[in-house]
């Protein structure tokens, strides 16, 4: 479920879990790591508090849709939105198949424009990581080609 639709609906809710943190007695003048901290516990409180949402909503589309399947009914108005059905179409390749014989049946049947040729960049970065962590030197010509580097970011995890 996208973010727009986890608090679809809901933005009471989402507007006042906003203007507590605006309230948040740790301001702009505090020093920057405690505000840090603070900023940090209200963005964790809203990420759980519009996962919850979107929970409830999950549930509550699955009723609705199942209810306006029986009535005929397509959409409604309330309280200024238009809630409707939308049917969104997926395709993905089925647990058991794999990838090789997807690509395989694809060109088969003519649909090279649907295979791709590229790289994994998650395996990439491993790659260079491994590299650099054990003193070797990439390749020149690759290195030429990538950017790479080591950002210190700062991250909270409960004490």
């Amino acid at each position: 479920m996208g973010s727009e639709q986890a608090f679809a609906g809901n933005e009471e809710a989402v507007r006042g879990l906003v203007e507590e943190t605006l309230d948040d007695p740790c301001d702009e003048n505090s020093d920057p790591l405690s505000r840090f901290v603070a900023l940090d516990h209200e963005r964790r409180k809203l990420e759980s508090r519009l996962k919850e949402l979107g929970e409830e909503q999950a549930g509550l589309q699955e009723r609705i849709i199942e209810e306006w399947i029986d009535r005929g009914q397509q959409s409604a108005n309330i309280d200024g939105l238009t809630v409707y059905v939308a049917r969104d179409f997926y395709c993905s390749k089925r647990g058991e198949v794999s990838t090789e014989q997807l690509i395989d049946a694809l060109k088969q049947h003519g649909l090279d424009r649907c295979v791709q040729v590229g790289y994994n960049a998650s395996s990439l970065k491993a790659f260079v990581k491994e590299q650099l962590a054990a003193g070797s030197e990439l390749p020149a010509p690759l290195a030429a080609m990538l950017n790479y580097d080591t950002v210190p970011r700062l991250r909270t995890r409960a004490a």
